[in-house]
């Protein structure tokens, strides 16, 4: 009986040991991140699949991705030296309005590894990066639009992202980023690009979610992003307004002209001559009085 009991025993106490085992919730991975700095919001883990699911939303469309765009950073840093003190101080201002743009207290990153939510921090670009924003900017929805048109393009958003206490390892893993946009909202006839410097270029990635003040994007690594907007601009009515515009001009000048010459006549006829203007008059009125003279004069002597 008591060998009976201390099997029993011996096997629910295997039974428990390989339960735990077996069913014990499996450790997140951790590489590349430190816990004690990273600022944790959520542990509850959101699968890949569920967050690549948004892209598929009609919004989608309002969405590019083109080929990396270069970037000469050795060209903004020297032109942002040649700048008085004043115009670098402008530069930095600018570089600051570009951040404000995004709520910084409310950007959120999860990370596809382990579904850890963290806190991102924000921070304006380096002032030298204002140099060229608008240009790369532009030269982004001209990849989009390629030779199909031209197109009006604005920077919505430029800053630096972080996460703290989490490096490039983890990262590189994949990390899907909710960054909210104050004032921000998807417009119809809009195209939005989400970029980012990365080896040198200005690499676009996939906007997989795009609503009423937020965007989300998937990233495998952090650095200073824009946000940008463009529409395309129709050939035909810019042809047509600048063809109008021309005749308008013409129409213009030609009536100034017709003006010009009409006042002209005008002031002609109605002048006072000038002395030159006198003098054959005056001559042909002295020759008539000496005609008459010499006439009167003959007239007497014949009587």
């Amino acid at each position: 009986m008591k060998k009976l009991s201390r099997i029993i025993v011996s096997g629910f106490i295997m039974t428990c040991l390989f339960g735990m085992t077996v069913f014990a919730a499996p450790s997140r991975d951790t590489t590349g991140i430190d816990l004690s700095k990273a600022e944790i919001i959520s542990e509850k883990t959101i699968s890949t699949e569920d967050a690549q699911k948004k892209v598929d939303s009609s919004q989608a469309s309002q969405t590019v991705v083109v080929a990396p765009v270069a970037y000469d950073e050795a060209k903004d840093k020297a032109a942002f030296e040649a700048l008085t003190e004043q115009q670098k101080a402008e530069a930095q201002t600018k570089a600051n309005t570009y951040a404000a743009s995004i709520d910084n207290e409310n950007v959120e990153a999860v990370l596809a590894e382990n579904g850890y939510t963290f806190k991102v921090k924000v921070t304006a670009p380096e002032a030298y990066m204002t140099n060229s924003i608008e240009d790369i900017a532009q030269r982004i929805a001209d990849e989009a639009v390629k030779a199909d048109g031209k197109v009006d393009v604005d920077v919505i958003a430029f800053a630096d992202l972080e996460i703290n206490g989490v490096d490039e390892t983890a990262i590189a893993k994949g990390v899907s980023i909710t960054i909210p946009i104050k004032g921000f909202k998807a417009e119809a006839g809009k195209t939005y690009a989400f970029a980012h410097l990365v080896d040198g270029v200005w690499k676009t990635e996939k906007i997989t979610e795009l609503g009423d003040g937020y965007i989300v994007v998937s990233m495998t690594s952090l650095s200073p992003v824009q946000l940008i907007k463009y529409e395309k601009v129709d050939d035909t009515d810019t042809n047509k307004d600048s063809s109008s515009n021309s005749n308008d001009t013409s129409s213009k000048d030609s009536s100034a002209a017709s003006s010009d010459s009409n006042t002209s006549d005008s002031s002609s006829s109605n002048k006072s001559p000038k002395t030159g203007e006198a003098l054959p008059v005056a001559g042909m009125v002295l020759g008539m009085s000496l005609v008459g003279a010499a006439v009167v004069t003959k007239k007497s002597y014949l009587k």
